[in-house]
């Protein structure tokens, strides 16, 4: 099965925190993704700081969106992410400029 490796961006909005992840690949579900950043054991101490309030939100509890494209400035749209599809599975269907930005 061929696979899609993508750069994303990642925001993290109420900790005021971005990071850019390159090569990850499309079977990846947002899980995987997010445990490198989030996880209370598994991700970098240093970042887990910087990330504290999402480290001490359950993930079951957690919102991933993706800004709809091709919309007007006065009319922005986000689509709600699965946390549990793979990054192919969240971004089939969708229209992206550049690479995925995740908030």
């Amino acid at each position: 099965e061929k696979r899609f490796l993508w750069h994303l961006k990642l925001i993290f909005p109420q900790s005021n925190t971005e990071f850019s992840k390159r090569s990850v690949s499309d079977d990846q579900s947002l899980i995987q993704i997010l445990t490198a950043y989030i996880h209370p054991t598994e991700s970098d101490p240093v970042t887990r700081q910087k990330l504290k309030m999402y480290v001490n939100y359950p993930f079951n509890h957690l919102k991933v969106f993706l800004k709809a494209e091709g919309r007007k400035a006065n009319s922005v749209r986000y689509h709600e992410l699965d946390l549990e599809k793979s990054l192919r599975g969240n971004l089939s269907g969708k229209t992206l400029i550049e690479y995925p930005v995740l908030h």
